[in-house]
């Protein structure tokens, strides 16, 4: 607000509006009342241009294409990540992805401490380490119950025998985002009643965010609040 008034506009940008969305899950009619408490406007044709952007940008990024795997060991995988940050382990099989143009690969470990993105925490960082090189590890997923690690190229000897090392500063960062989310909630529920219903969150190790549907008028003192 003290920005557009040292600027002597009455409209906010309808892609400032888009970034407190898109970023922050600020909804539009939220920021539309704020704004019309301290009479100014959205400018909600360029909000809906920046959404409709971004939905296309999804449907682009959506296009995947999973190569077969291509099994090295027989297996199943063992989740250690309770007990452990770093362990020893070898690669059962792996798998090329394409995804607009861009390839990555995909490995299941025999043991992984590992933890795999799920509840709305993102999965580990970290690296395995052989006796001849290292691999970044640059995200972790799950899918079919099993950890998938993320890395750039696959390694020179895909059967050697690695050391999984989990980044664990970025893990306890994350962690600690995701209990700020929980807090969130219930501090949300208590000032403004148990019909704010929390729609997703994520948490990254910089920060969380959540997405509340609240189906009453919120009172602007409950903003400042």
């Amino acid at each position: 607000m003290d920005e557009l008034k040292a600027q002597g506009k009455k409209q906010l940008d309808g892609r400032e509006a888009f970034r407190l969305f898109d970023t922050y899950g600020f909804p539009l009619d939220l920021t539309e009342l704020i704004c019309r408490e301290n009479g100014y406007t959205v400018d909600e044709k360029q909000f809906d241009n920046e959404m409709a952007l971004q939905k296309e940008r999804a449907r682009n990024a959506a296009v995947v294409e999973n190569g077969d795997w291509v099994v090295l060991k027989e297996g199943e995988q063992e989740f250690v990540g309770y007990d452990y940050t770093e362990h020893e382990c070898h690669v059962l099989r792996y798998r090329k992805v394409t995804q607009k143009k861009n390839s990555f690969f995909e490995l299941v470990l025999d043991y992984t401490p590992f933890y795999g993105e799920m509840g709305g925490q993102v999965g580990d960082q970290g690296v395995l380490v052989s006796e001849d090189e290292t691999i970044s590890v640059i995200d972790t997923k799950r899918e079919n119950s099993q950890s998938i690690h993320i890395v750039k190229e696959l390694p020179k000897n895909a059967e050697a025998e690695f050391m999984a090392c989990v980044d664990t500063d970025k893990r306890d960062a994350s962690a600690a985002n995701h209990t700020a989310t929980h807090l969130l909630d219930y501090a949300l529920k208590q000032v403004l009643g148990e019909h704010a219903e929390q729609k997703g969150h994520t948490s990254v190790p910089t920060l969380c965010a959540s997405t509340y549907l609240i189906s009453r008028r919120l009172p602007t003192r409950n903003c400042v609040r």
